[in-house]
């Protein structure tokens, strides 16, 4: 009984201390949210001051910009890690492609150079084999084909005088030092070696209407244009110790030069129609047959003249006389036959300077009209 008797004033203890405990919280409470209730006004209030602080100072703003910033890095750094092996794998290839397009430039000039040098060897030997025609090779003297490239490339650029400046570049600096130069960034150099102004000087190496690539490809077509070399043919007149160029001759004298390299030694067929039309008839009777009699027996050679020297001092082996049809576009061979034929003897003679050429034959050559 006695311990049932304490149990009972414990929990009875134990009950009254839960209510008063109860009534502490409810009370606490209710001062709390007084407090809370008093506090928070004065919360917002500063709040919105402390963001109104935040916007003036720009941290909002820079929070923004750190936030970005992180996910920018890591987009980077997946980039990194996704797209960089094939970025290096790319660079290695086209430094590869640089490599081999810098042998194959290489490749080009010594070509170029080969082909040259094969001229000037062709030509020098057909001007041994001429006795008053010399042929010349004119190094980088066709201009055309560069000048048409830069016109192209600086179409609408705003250059002054563009044509005359482009042809002052074409003149003095070649494609490949105008290409290096460009890579370069040389201003400087392009505007004191060809005396363009500066203004083009800076068109051309910056191409401001090119976009990256463009501009790169202008370069690589820049290092690979052809500057042609090109044949120079000139004449010694009779009585004069000079060679003049084609372009100071008159158009006998042009055709002169032109039938004399026609008629170099060359194991190939040969058609010449009426050669002695609009040439000096000393030249006829001096070079043309003596070229002729060279030649004769190392090439064919089929000759349409009206001249009996070329025939006759020339030594053709056939001649054929023809006489055109009248009414119609043909002929019919009236002889024919070698010069010791009685009858073509007779057909030659009645050409102009016939009895002449004869006469003259008999006198160089010893040979006899039949």
């Amino acid at each position: 009984m006695a311990v049932n008797a304490k149990f009972k004033d414990f929990y009875a203890h134990l009950l009254q201390s839960r209510k008063d405990n109860a009534a502490l919280i409810n009370t606490t409470k209710i001062e709390t949210d007084k407090i809370v209730n008093d506090w928070k006004p004065k919360f917002t209030t500063e709040e919105t001051k402390f963001k109104d602080k935040l916007r003036e100072s720009g941290a909002e703003a820079f929070k923004v910009l750190t936030d970005e910033l992180k996910t920018v890095n890591g987009k980077l750094l997946y980039l990194e890690k996704t797209v960089q092996p094939e970025y290096d794998e790319k660079s290695k290839e086209i430094g590869g492609l640089y490599s081999g397009r810098e042998q194959l430039l290489r490749s080009l000039v010594n070509v170029r150079q080969n082909i040259r040098g094969k001229r000037v060897e062709i030509t020098t030997e057909m001007s041994e084999g001429l006795r008053d025609v010399n042929i010349m090779i004119t190094d980088n003297y066709n201009q055309n084909k560069y000048f048409d490239l830069l016109d192209k490339i600086c179409t609408s650029s705003g250059i002054r005088n563009k044509e005359e400046q482009l042809f002052k570049l074409c003149l003095s600096i070649k494609p490949d030092e105008l290409a290096k130069k460009i890579i370069d960034n040389d201003v400087d150099g392009i505007h004191s070696e060809s005396g363009v102004t500066e203004n083009t000087a800076e068109i051309v190496v910056n191409m401001p209407r090119a976009e990256p690539l463009e501009r790169l490809e202008n370069i690589f077509k820049i290092q690979i244009v052809r500057v042609e070399d090109e044949p120079e043919i000139l004449l010694k007149k009779p009585d004069e110790d000079k060679f003049d160029p084609l372009s100071k001759l008159s158009f006998g004298e042009k055709c002169t030069a032109i039938l004399s390299i026609a008629l170099l030694n060359k194991r190939i067929p040969l058609i010449l129609d009426q050669p002695e039309e609009e040439l000096d008839h000393a030249f006829v009777t001096k070079d043309i047959v003596e070229s002729i009699r060279n030649v004769k027996g190392k090439r064919q050679l089929f000759i349409v003249t009206h001249n009996a020297n070329i025939p006759v001092l020339g030594d053709a082996d056939l001649v054929t006389k023809v006489k055109k049809v009248s009414g119609e576009d043909k002929c019919t061979i009236e002889e024919q036959g070698a010069l010791e034929k009685r009858e073509i003897t007779e057909k030659v003679q009645m050409l102009e300077g016939g009895k002449e050429a004869f006469e003259k034959r008999r006198e160089k050559y010893g040979l006899v009209v039949p």
